[in-house]
């Protein structure tokens, strides 16, 4: 997954794919907005969020996959990219 800025409502988004081939039943997602860190459990279909409202400074989102038994993966640190 990535992060960016969408291009049409200037909101900080973070999209969601499957590293491998494993389904994912649910995605953690943790984003530090102004010194605090807010945290959402979605669903595996999900493939985007919006993590900061127009011109938000969101220095860190966190990304976890966790599967059908309750594993959740290694945590990947969204990158940053234009959109």
């Amino acid at each position: 997954g990535g992060s960016g800025t969408d291009s049409s409502s200037g909101e900080r988004i973070v999209r969601l794919s499957p590293g491998d081939r494993r389904p994912v039943r649910w995605w953690t997602v943790r984003a530090l907005d102004q010194g605090q860190w807010r945290t959402w459990v979605l669903p595996g279909a999900q493939r985007q969020l919006v993590v900061g409202e127009r011109g938000a400074a969101v220095p860190r989102v966190l990304v976890t996959a966790v599967d059908r038994y309750g594993t959740e993966s290694v945590v990947v640190e969204a990158s940053r990219s234009s959109r």
